[in-house]
């Protein structure tokens, strides 16, 4: 859990690496109420587009983000869940 920790998109950078690792154990990831933004939302998605991203549930409640976001989110999913 990572709610509340006054994250910003710089943070995302650091997450989005641990995502990408193939040694990473995050199933599940809350970074609810953090300012995060829509550029912290895009350096995310790098993360969960990687094969090896084995993220299962991820909260983004509260995060300072805008309808951008919502759409940068929906494309990294459909594309990490392509063939």
């Amino acid at each position: 859990r990572l709610n509340s920790c006054d994250l910003t998109e710089k943070s995302c950078d650091i997450v989005a690496s641990a995502l990408q690792s193939s040694n990473s154990p995050l199933r599940d990831l809350d970074l609810s109420y953090n300012n995060l933004g829509d550029s912290g939302v895009e350096l995310l998605c790098a993360g969960l587009m990687s094969p090896n991203c084995k993220l299962q549930r991820m909260g983004l409640n509260s995060g300072n983000l805008t309808e951008k976001s919502c759409d940068i989110v929906a494309s990294a999913l459909q594309s990490s869940n392509s063939p």
